[in-house]
């Protein structure tokens, strides 16, 4: 069953895909309204039935609530729901190797990004790009055979993108977990889609918001304020789990899924899940700043 409708939703988002991709005219932006009306319309990242996303969660996201409310520990999200400011920053982890990885580049002003190229697994030193990242008329991002400029900004963990059409409500490049459990782990299948958003504060948990390019409208997990830039120019991601656990990232890109940006503890997990269910293989990148190969 699963896998039937697993493989029902990929035919049809690369039928949509197809559809855009002939439709859309050169150097289109959507819009606020024209944003809008996609998130009324739906989007097809979300066609896929529930019971096929490959997340392994245990009851539903409502569930989820209710058990961080039944809790001890008062999360941001909570906060933000009763329209409280979110909680002082704090140590993550214990300082564990897990919350010490992948330390943000300092500065005190915004690092400008022109573009942002991607490569295999063995990084900018091997080999010639596989392509740059695309913002797309469904508030994704993809891998892209054509130069791509996204003029993004780099400052203190986030990752802002105003060339998409959505800067005045969701200026950030972040990531939202399209169902279910936001907990990530090095042997765990979860998932998350890389989404224009709203900023979330550096160090939080997952927040619950509508405010989001995959949902929007509708609560989902998300994470903004993640991203690290190395001296090698390497951006990383480092997600933090509802506990405090921080765990670095794994980037892919999901042909299947019109080359959609996904980020996952582990892309081995991810990857047998997907093949398994007949939706292809999810296949692990890396992420630079600046446009080599690319000449405007």
């Amino acid at each position: 069953m699963v896998h039937s409708l697993l493989k029902s939703f990929v035919l049809y988002f690369a039928f949509v895909i197809s559809a855009v991709v002939l439709a859309a005219p050169a150097h289109h932006h959507p819009t606020e309204a024209h944003a809008r009306e996609m998130a009324r319309r739906g989007n097809p990242l979300l066609s896929l039935p529930r019971a096929a996303a490959p997340i392994s969660m245990k009851g539903s996201q409502r569930s989820w609530k209710e058990r961080n409310a039944a809790g001890k520990r008062v999360t941001n999200a909570m906060r933000f729901a009763k329209g409280l400011p979110p909680l002082a920053p704090r140590k993550l982890y214990n300082g564990s190797r897990a919350g010490s990885a992948h330390q943000a580049r300092s500065s005190s002003v915004p690092l400008p990004v022109s573009a942002i190229t991607i490569f295999g697994t063995e990084g900018r030193g091997v080999g010639e790009p596989m392509g740059w990242l695309k913002a797309t008329d469904w508030a994704t991002y993809s891998l892209s055979a054509d130069c791509t400029l996204v003029n993004a900004q780099f400052l203190s963990g986030a990752l802002t993108n105003p060339s998409t059409g959505y800067t005045d409500v969701f200026p950030n490049i972040g990531f939202v977990v399209p169902e279910g459990n936001p907990n990530f782990g090095t042997e765990s299948s979860n998932w998350a889609i890389m989404s224009p958003t709203v900023a979330t504060p550096n160090g939080s948990p997952p927040v619950s918001s509508p405010d989001q390019g995959v949902t929007w409208g509708s609560d989902s997990f998300m994470e903004s304020n993640i991203w690290s830039l190395g001296a090698d120019e390497e951006l990383t991601l480092t997600w933090i789990n509802p506990d405090g656990e921080a765990v670095p990232m794994e980037i892919g890109y999901f042909p299947y899924w019109g080359d959609g940006i996904v980020i996952t503890g582990s892309i081995s997990a991810l990857s047998t899940y997907t093949v398994n269910n007949g939706a292809g293989e999810v296949v692990q990148i890396r992420l630079y700043t600046g446009g080599r190969g690319c000449q405007r």
